[in-house]
């Protein structure tokens, strides 16, 4: 009978704490969307923090103007992108979007208020671009 009830305890304490009424204030707050590179086009880009996930040698090939370069395979990724004022917006893209998908989600557990990933990345910017 005590066993029982030490289970029942731990089994509710186990259950509450996986609740969502119990996630972070701030993990409730963040914002997280893929938008397209048409909604990207849209943005006014003064309000954001624009930010390649690509390599080095990807960006220097070609990028969007007004990003910067934080290259998501670098070990210091999260360092970097936490030097990065928290009072903007962030938008991250890659060559394709998985990385920068990656990126956003990784990002979403810190204090970052909104982030966006642009869908087919730098492709299909280029694409529209041309």
């Amino acid at each position: 009978m005590r066993i029982l009830s030490i289970f029942s305890l731990l089994l509710a304490a186990c259950l509450a704490s996986c609740s969502p009424d119990n996630a972070s204030a701030q993990d409730a707050n963040v914002v997280t969307k893929d938008i397209t590179v048409q909604e990207f086009l849209e943005m006014d880009l003064s309000k954001y923090h624009l930010v390649d996930v690509r390599t080095p040698e990807e960006y220097a090939e070609g990028h969007i103007e007004g990003s910067v370069n934080i290259n998501w395979n670098d070990d210091h990724f999260m360092r970097l992108m936490s030097e990065l004022s928290k009072d903007r917006p962030t938008i991250v893209y890659c060559r394709s979007g998985g990385r920068s998908k990656s990126a956003m989600k990784k990002l979403a557990g810190t204090d970052f208020p909104e982030l966006y990933n642009v869908l087919g990345g730098y492709l299909e910017y280029a694409k529209v671009q041309h």
